[in-house]
């Protein structure tokens, strides 16, 4: 292995054997996104990649020029160039997760996935109801699932421990069940109102 400063010829032809088997066409990115397999919203978070290529050209051009910079501003340009890959790498995390999650799909997803009692507590929660084993919930429930009398209290119960098993509800310290995401409450109260 080689230990000192490379000339210019040894340093190009070092690059070029490691860009023969990971350059970046072969990264998985890139062959998704040559395929056609990346959204439109992935391809917008461009400056992560343009950041990578323009170090990477700048180390390709002028690998001389930085043997003559103090090693001090060195570390604070690394430093520089990795804070701002994090912050643009955390503004596209919350770009697709606002994509994926609070977007309506995702909730009439979630909301098509729920058994109809489940729904049934949803909306009360939703609604600030705060006793679910009470006789006028339990009425509800029955009347809403057509059972011909008032349900039993295992019936809210057991929707419960499902809902907070899907991190739909969470039961909070005071003993009160509220969403987990706020969002997806203010969607059921403005989609599916309780009747």
């Amino acid at each position: 292995m080689t230990t000192g400063l490379l000339n210019r010829e040894a340093f190009v032809a070092k690059l070029r054997a490691v860009g023969g088997r990971a350059y970046h066409d072969k990264h998985p990115f890139h062959v998704a996104m040559n395929e056609g397999r990346i959204s439109p919203e992935a391809l917008r978070g461009w400056s992560i990649l343009t950041v990578g290529l323009v170090g990477g050209l700048c180390t390709l051009f002028a690998f001389h020029s930085v043997e003559q910079i103090p090693k001090a501003i060195l570390i604070t340009v690394d430093a520089l160039g990795l804070s701002l890959l994090a912050v643009s790498g955390v503004e596209k995390a919350i770009e697709t997760c606002k994509q994926t999650v609070y977007l309506e799909d995702g909730f009439v997803a979630r909301w098509k996935g729920m058994l109809p009692t489940d729904r049934l507590i949803v909306q009360a929660i939703a609604a600030g109801e705060l006793d679910l084993h009470g006789s006028r919930s339990l009425a509800r429930i029955g009347k809403a699932l057509r059972l011909g009398r008032s349900a039993d209290r295992s019936v809210p119960q057991n929707a419960l421990k499902r809902l907070r098993d899907r991190q739909i509800l969470i039961h909070s310290d005071t003993g009160v069940y509220r969403f987990e995401d706020d969002t997806f409450k203010d969607w059921v109260l403005t989609q599916h109102p309780r009747e």
